[in-house]
């Protein structure tokens, strides 16, 4: 008979719990010692992810653990959360934590009704415009994220704690009838607590399939399960497997024979668990090698792509100064175009002076040649004028004789001056005019340049 069961997790806080009843009814002790422990990741740890936090607009919580750490680690970041963020967690005993750390509005929490992770995927697919972040455990096996991308549903994972083993000693283990683990990382800090580990007597109950499968790949025998379509819970598995030895004993007490051959048959079934699972453990080691050899592999193309992570960020760095030379010199070529279209309008307008000034050149040119044909007209009636001046004298009287005689010889002395004064005087006005004439030549050739 089972006197002491040893549980793989923390004391309940609650005077009553589902132990005690069961610890009145069959004799038993239970003794609370957890085989792990969940704890944080560093701000430099989360750095190398290169998560934004405040690029999501949606939390998914799976726990509390996911709970604590993440506001841990937001406050060691120094990250505020907006009030427009929203927060979907696994069940409402989970979606209540969280006003431990925000206020709580129905508006912006969300929950599934189940309790399972998996039941969270449709609320979060009636939110498919939310970028979801997800904070997970180290030892997260990744269903969860595989139905949301089978969903379509954008979402970030990111390792925000871990899990680690509390080991135990072998008196610990010795002093018990009972086993009872939750997780895997229970198991393994069961198996690895202490070198060549034997079951033996010692019964081992398991909640979950992800403890089950982990204990019979270790070679060990399963006493309870949970759940099971009778019993959902550990405890009540435990209760059920108590009461069943203690109807055992009883027997055994009335019918020795028939204990004998009871216990002959459990032995046998004993050892052909301990052969399935030592062939478990020889399948689990060749997985392990193959396992070893794929991370390997992910290790090397992990290390091309950081590589080419790396070029790619000295591309970008090269782009962006490329890019910054071709601003300058679009500012250059924009201000040297202004400066050009400036140059362009000026020439216009200086041509259309130009063109304003030769107009008026012309007119005066005109206005020129227009006063030397006055000026040569007036000097041919001027040289003209002397003749009719010489027949004067010849109307004059006979008695005044001596006078007449001496003005027309005078007259016609004085015209030969006349003339030869024109003469002199009509070089120098052409000589003005081609002057004038070749001015206005070397203008017009200046204002065509």
């Amino acid at each position: 008979m089972i006197q002491k069961i040893l549980v793989s997790q923390p004391r309940p806080t609650s005077p009553k719990s589902p132990y005690t009843d069961i610890a009145e009814k069959f004799g038993v002790s239970f003794t609370f010692r957890p085989f792990i422990r969940v704890v944080g990741i560093s701000v430099n740890d989360f750095r190398k992810q290169r998560v934004d936090v405040l690029s999501h607009t949606a939390i998914v919580f799976t726990s509390r653990h996911a709970i604590d750490h993440f506001f841990t680690l937001c406050k060691s970041l120094r990250l505020k959360m907006p009030e427009t963020m929203k927060y979907f967690a696994s069940s409402e005993s989970v979606a209540l934590y969280i006003q431990k750390f925000v206020q709580y509005r129905k508006r912006k929490v969300f929950f599934g009704t189940t309790g399972r992770v998996d039941d969270l995927v449709p609320v979060m697919a009636k939110h498919r415009s939310e970028k979801f972040l997800v904070p997970q455990n180290d030892s997260t096996e990744g269903n969860f994220s595989r139905k949301l991308d089978e969903k379509g549903i954008q979402h970030t994972d990111c390792v925000m704690y871990r899990t680690e083993s509390v080991p135990i000693t072998k008196a610990e283990i010795a002093e018990h009838g009972m086993v009872v683990l939750f997780t895997a990382a229970g198991v393994e800090t069961l198996v690895g607590s202490y070198p060549h580990f034997e079951q033996g007597m010692l019964r081992i109950a398991t909640l979950g399939n992800a403890a089950r499968i982990a204990a019979e790949e270790k070679g060990l025998r399963v006493d309870v399960v949970a759940p099971l379509p009778n019993q959902p819970s550990i405890t009540g598995a435990i209760a059920q497997y108590l009461e069943e030895e203690s109807e055992r004993d009883r027997n055994a007490s009335e019918a020795p024979v028939a204990a004998d051959l009871s216990e002959q048959e459990e032995k046998l079934r004993r050892s052909v668990a301990a052969k399935k699972g030592a062939e478990t453990k020889r399948r689990k080691q060749s997985l392990i090698e193959l396992l070893k050899t794929y991370n390997e592999e992910v290790t090397q193309k992990q290390q091309m792509a950081d590589e080419v992570r790396l070029r790619a960020e000295g591309l970008k760095r090269e782009f962006e100064k490329v890019k910054k030379q071709i601003d300058e010199l679009q500012k250059t070529y924009d201000e040297q175009r202004r400066r050009y279209e400036r140059t362009q309008r000026e020439a216009e307008r200086t041509r259309r002076e130009m063109r304003a000034a030769q107009g008026r050149a012309a007119s005066v040119e005109a206005d020129l040649a227009e006063l030397e044909e006055q000026i040569l007209r007036s000097r041919h009636l001027a040289v003209k004028k002397p003749a009719p001046a010489t027949a004067e004298p010849q109307k004059t009287t006979a008695p005044k004789k001596r006078d007449t005689a001496k003005k027309p010889a005078t007259k016609t002395k004085a015209a030969p001056k006349t003339a030869a004064r024109s003469a002199k005087k009509e070089p120098s006005t052409k000589k003005g005019a081609t002057a004038t004439a070749k001015k206005t030549a070397t203008a017009k050739k200046t204002m065509k340049k």
